[in-house]
């Protein structure tokens, strides 16, 4: 896990930076399901979500994964992230294989999800799907025994980049569990073969050398997911103030933040005295809040015109199992 009292910041900042010139992974990767008509399930409450460091929208499928993505991206260590990721049936490269500045490093194949199943003797769950191309043969579209991960995320630690997947799901303990046992012919059937998925996915990535985590809605506060949703939102550009005036703002609103004053005083004292537009200077907040240069505790309410409280717990300390290397 990035460990955000030791970790130098600016090292981390050069090498998200490096990873972001150029053509990159995280300006073309599609996902294997889009939040479109058509695409994502009927039943699902699927949602897309713009970042403004990965330059492009992420798909949500669920609630779950909205809060998922939502955290991941509060990380400061994220350099990518990869939602609806196709498992693939053969071997294939670590995804870290085409970022700069990692060409040196060691990476360990995905060994593919046929051959973990049958080191696992749970090719009886194998399912082949129709998925688009092109496959090692050139096909644009191909037949395999294919399925969809959740969230694979592109991190720096103290020890370089790594990879975690997330698979997730709403509850503690509904990893290995269908979605709905009651759309099921045969229920029992159904769970034998989540939980053989579950073991399949888990064993694909640890074969590479990736963690997978299991990520549940309902262990994440609901006023850290309800704020980091409201920031991301404020996030889809810079402010257009110039950079000098943002850096005193940020500075005023520490101040008022160690006196509990609310942000609104700040900004409209900097709207008053320095001629600033109110919604850029509201940007200005929630960016700072979201970039954590203005800690403030998310454990509860962040509200303009309610007094700032003081970060009492760390999200990222409090929620740091989930991002360990």
């Amino acid at each position: 896990m990035l460990s955000l009292t030791q970790q130098d910041p600016q090292r981390v900042a050069d090498f998200i930076a490096a990873q972001h010139a150029g053509v990159c992974p995280h300006r073309t990767y599609e996902p294997a399901i889009r939040c479109r008509p058509g695409e994502a399930p009927a039943a699902s409450r699927a949602a897309r979500i713009y970042s403004s460091k990965l330059g492009r929208h992420i798909h949500a499928m669920s609630t779950p994964e909205r809060i998922a993505i939502c955290l991941a991206l509060y990380h400061p260590g994220l350099f990518d992230l990869q939602e609806q990721r196709i498992l693939a049936p053969h071997s294939t490269r670590h995804p870290l294989h085409d970022y700069p500045s990692i060409f040196s490093m060691r990476l360990l194949p995905l060994p593919g999800t046929v051959d973990t199943a049958f080191e696992l003797e749970l090719e009886r769950y194998l399912e082949a799907k129709w998925c688009p191309g092109p496959d090692e043969s050139g096909t644009p579209w191909w037949r395999g025994p294919v399925w969809i991960g959740d969230l694979l995320l592109f991190l720096v630690g103290d020890h370089g980049p790594y990879c975690v997947n997330w698979n997730v799901k709403a509850k503690v303990g509904e990893h290995d569990q269908p979605s709905s046992v009651r759309r099921f012919a045969k229920p029992a059937r159904a769970r034998e073969r989540a939980k053989a998925r579950l073991r399949i996915e888990e064993r694909y990535y640890e074969r590479a050398g990736i963690r997978t985590e299991r990520f549940a809605g309902d262990e994440v506060d609901r006023d850290v997911a309800h704020n980091l949703r409201q920031l991301i939102a404020w996030g889809l550009r810079l402010p257009a103030i110039p950079s000098s005036a943002i850096e005193d703002l940020e500075g005023d609103l520490n101040l008022a933040r160690q006196s509990g004053s609310p942000a609104i005083e700040v900004l409209n004292r900097a709207v008053r005295e320095r001629g600033l537009h109110i919604e850029e200077c509201r940007r200005v907040f929630y960016q700072a809040i979201f970039g954590r240069r203005l800690r403030v505790n998310l454990f509860r309410p962040v509200l303009i015109d309610r007094p700032m409280y003081p970060e009492e717990r760390d999200v990222l300390v409090v929620y740091g199992a989930w991002f360990k290397e």
